[in-house]
């Protein structure tokens, strides 16, 4: 079995999301001005301190482990999950598909 590389350590990134929130991210090179100003919901993977907590202002799809779960967010609830001491961190994806 050849021998993994040990990681390095980890490094905190500057806030990227939208009104430079400290727990948000987007990707880079994601075009999100016309979402966040038309207050369109983005995709999003939200961390969780607490097993299974839905923040409120989440549209819940769905959890992949107890503390991390995929939903779809507005940019205007941003604020209020950057505040939520139980969100650890948010990862904003694509304007959401509006098709359930």
């Amino acid at each position: 079995m050849p021998e993994r590389e040990v990681p390095g350590p980890l490094e905190i990134e500057e806030p990227s999301g939208p009104g430079r929130y400290r727990k948000v991210r987007a990707r880079t090179g994601l075009p999100l001005d016309a979402e966040v100003a038309a207050d369109q919901p983005l995709t999003a993977v939200i961390e969780v301190t607490e097993p299974g907590y839905r923040p409120p202002g989440v549209d819940v799809r769905g959890f992949i482990t107890e503390t991390l779960l995929t939903g779809r967010v507005r940019p205007s609830a941003l604020a209020g999950l950057d505040q939520d001491p139980r969100v650890a961190s948010i990862e904003l994806g694509s304007q959401a598909d509006q098709v359930d």
